[in-house]
């Protein structure tokens, strides 16, 4: 035998599926749907025991109000309870203290319930610290008479860590965590009509406040009257709320048993039936509750109605006949459009409108039944399309209908037409026209329709044939007129042209090209016009820029296939003659030239060509006198622009080459002119000439001293009778180029160091110039340091 629960006289919330439900009373805010804290009062405190007494406003990070799709960090369920609609309240955080905090609201209980409960929905997160049963996190639910404070029964509920308790799981982020998701909760107020009850629902951290706890909370809307219609159905589906153990499901009247499980199906029954189902929560987790619902077998039917044939100048009238026990029954009409209301039983529908519609009927339980009616006119006309002519041919009008035989047809007005009184007459006027169709059918409803003919006059400007200059480009419109505004335009062959679409385009074929314009107006009427193009394409050539000797003579040809050109040279610098076909230049200069012709048409081109001039400078050595026996270069730096050039010095005597860029000379005891040609890669000559006076000197430099300090060949100087000399200067250079020694007294000489330190041995390089006799000489050579 099943064991029955002793029934709560107290209503809840029941989910039932297919079914119809109404909500009579919901206190406002309860289930946090406004999306803040109001109405709920709240409170921080301490634990342990939960002590929440100081009343505060909301504090963030204590009350918090919670939306979104985020889930719990230890846990991993919704923020939000599931089916709770999109706002819940967190009470606590995972911070530690021994913290409590505490959400209050007072339900006023209508004077009229003796059957009522409250359904909550809570999940918690625990750190499992192994405390005593009282030292560990918790949330707590208590409920109190407001009046006398007095606690209801079975109103107090404790939840606390406990990995043995049903529902607890470990978190995967951290063991020492224990957590319980959504879970459904009910509080029993039955017999407490007409009161105001104090719900508190309380979370806290462990007592010796190193480890935190903390709840999430969901409400439900309070007094629910459940009401079930079975609409057409032979059976019912009941189902209990979420979060219980166990479900037992009676009849309220006879106490008969029928089910268990959170889910039964059932047949409809005749009359309306009472049916309770006690709920048993996980052991621990509060008290049995018992909750009711109503099942109402529905009887709505609806007499069919017949498809209606009205005159399209007549509206129809449509009236929904529907009958149940129950009343009143709603209606609603689709499509709206045309009706006279569209929640009536009784509309008319708007003469112009006809097609299908389906009217809704619903009665008080929510049952719904549906018919659909067909509106046709008894007489129809295929609209005839207004037409754009572009001629002055006739056009035939035909007018298409179905209708009941005999129908009658009159055209007005008769201007242009070949007969009013015909379903097809010719019309042959050729001026713009509208007429009006009326079609008559035997039982008299008319339908009238309206043609409008148009006539389009389309003209356009011939355009002319031209030629154009090389590159040029031409504009060109295109003037078409049209009775309408609306012209299109197609340019061919698109080479060339801006726009192939425009009225207006520019065209630059670079041939001579034939184009076609296709103008078209919205009747269809076109315009065709051919015109040519033609380029006089003025050729001239003038040959690659090029370079000639300094002082040379260029001549420059333009060359053009044209039979007849004037020419113009600029500038005229240098050439004999600015207006010819060839022309002789001849400047020291580099110039650019550019001619221009002119044909007969007064097209004109242009090509311009660059004369370079091959210059050469020579730096070759300044006329001197040398000491007899002595060496020295005859040029320095030799300066060319176009390679390869080529040297001739003359006479060879004394020189050590004779074809170089930089030979060297040794004095002889005479005067000697040496002259050097240079000749570059286009045959171009240029010459210059050195005279070197070979002197008997009284003067020399030894080739290696030794500065061990022993009073022979200490230092490197000058050696000779030295008294006439004047103008004295003598340099010693280091192979790096450093200047090691330096001095203007010809009697002294260097000794080896230099700033101070002892120089590596070596070969040095030495460079002396004084004046003998009013001549200035110059002398260089090298000198090893020996130790």
């Amino acid at each position: 035998m099943i064991n029955k629960p002793t029934f709560l006289l107290l209503a809840a919330l029941l989910v039932v599926t297919n079914l119809w439900g109404q909500s009579l009373y919901c206190p406002p805010n309860i289930d946090f749907e406004m999306g803040n804290t109001s109405i709920w009062n709240y409170y921080t405190g301490t634990c342990c025991p939960l002590s929440a007494t100081t009343s505060t406003a909301p504090l963030t990070s204590r009350h918090e109000v919670t939306s979104g799709t985020a889930t719990d960090p230890f846990g991993g369920f919704p923020i939000v309870a599931p089916g709770g609609g999109s706002y819940s309240l967190k009470l606590g955080n995972s911070s530690v203290g021994a913290q409590s905090e505490k959400a209050r609201y007072y339900v006023h209980i209508p004077a009229t319930s003796s059957y009522y409960s409250l359904v909550y929905k809570y999940a918690v997160v625990f750190e499992e610290p192994g405390h005593p049963f009282p030292e560990q996190p918790r949330f707590e639910v208590h409920t109190y008479d407001s009046a006398t404070l007095a606690p209801i029964s079975c109103g107090s509920h404790t939840y606390v860590a406990d990995s043995m308790l049903p529902g607890f799981n470990e978190s995967l982020v951290r063991p020492d965590v224990l957590y319980k998701s959504w879970t459904t909760g009910v509080i029993n107020l039955s017999g407490m009509a007409g009161t105001t009850v104090i719900v508190d629902f309380a979370t806290s951290d462990c007592g010796y406040g190193g480890h935190f706890g903390y709840g999430y909370l969901d409400m439900s809307c309070g007094l629910f009257a459940i009401s079930t219609a079975a609409c057409d159905a032979d059976t019912v589906r009941l189902e209990g709320p979420d979060g219980f153990h166990d479900y037992y499901w009676y009849d309220s009247v006879t106490m008969t048993f029928i089910d268990s499980g959170k889910i039964v199906a059932i047949p409809t029954p005749t009359i309306a039936t009472t049916y309770a189902v006690v709920v048993v929560p996980d052991a621990g987790f509060g008290c049995s509750d018992t909750l009711y619902s109503t099942v109402s077998p529905s009887h709505l039917a609806i007499t069919p109605m017949n498809d209606t044939l009205v005159c399209p100048s007549a509206g129809a009238v449509l009236k929904a006949i529907a009958s149940d026990g129950v009343l009143p029954l709603t209606y609603s009409w689709t499509p709206t459009t045309g009706l006279s209301c569209a929640t009536c039983d009784s509309i008319t529908v708007n003469p112009d409108v006809v097609g299908e519609y389906i009217v809704e009927v619903t009665n008080p339980q929510g049952c719904k039944v549906y018919d659909t009616v067909n509106i046709m006119h008894t007489i129809t006309v295929n609209k005839i399309s207004d037409t754009l002519l572009c001629d002055t041919s006739n056009l035939q009008l035909t007018a298409v209908t179905t209708a009941v035989s005999p129908i009658s047809y009159l055209w007005s007005p008769s201007t242009g037409l070949s007969c009013t009184t015909c379903y097809n007459p010719v019309m042959t006027s050729t001026l713009n026209s509208t007429y009006m169709l009326t079609v008559t059918d035997t039982s008299g409803c008319t339908l009238n329709d309206t043609v409008s003919i148009q006539r389009e006059l389309l003209t356009a400007e011939k355009i002319n044939d031209t030629l154009i200059c090389n590159d040029e480009t031409l504009f060109v419109h295109a003037s078409v007129t049209s009775s309408f505004t609306q012209i299109t335009y197609l340019w061919a062959p698109s080479v060339g042209l801006s726009c192939n679409t425009c009225a207006s385009v520019t065209i630059n074929p670079g041939n001579t090209t034939t184009y076609t314009l296709l103008a078209s107006g919205p009747g269809g009427c076109s315009i065709n016009d051919t015109f040519v193009i033609t380029v006089d394409k003025l050729a001239l050539t003038l040959g690659n820029d090029t370079i000639v000797c300094e002082n040379s003579d260029l001549q420059l040809v333009a060359t053009t296939d044209a039979p007849s050109v004037t020419y113009n040279w600029t500038p005229a610098t240098g050439l004999n003659c600015a207006t010819c076909a060839s022309v002789i230049a001849n400047t020291k200069y580099p110039e650019k030239y550019t001619v221009s012709i002119t044909d007969t048409f007064g097209c004109k081109t242009s090509e311009s060509i660059f004369v370079d001039r091959s210059t050469m400078q020579l730096f070759i050595a300044n006329d001197t006198s040398l000491c007899e026996g002595l060496i020295m270069s005859l040029a320095n730096i030799i300066h060319y622009e176009d390679f390869p050039v080529s040297f001739r010095w003359s006479p060879p005597e004394g020189l050590s080459c004779t074809d170089c860029g930089t030979p060297s000379v040794i004095a002889q005891g005479v005067t000697k002119t040496y002259v050097v040609t240079a000749t570059d890669s286009l045959g171009c000559e240029y010459t210059d000439s050195v005279t070197i006076n070979a002197e008997q000197c009284d003067i020399w430099f030894p080739n290696a001293f030794t500065p061990n300090g022993d009073g022979k060949n200490d230092f490197a100087r000058a050696v000779g009778h030295l008294d006439d000399y004047r103008n004295f200067s003598f340099s010693i250079f280091n192979r790096y180029g450093q200047r090691v020694f330096f001095t203007d007294d010809i009697y002294k000489g260097w000794n080896g160091e230099f700033n101070g330190e002892k120089q590596d041995l070596g070969v040095y390089f030495y460079y002396a110039q004084f004046t003998l006799h009013d001549k200035r000489y110059m002398v260089k050579g090298d000198i090893t340091l020996v130790r």
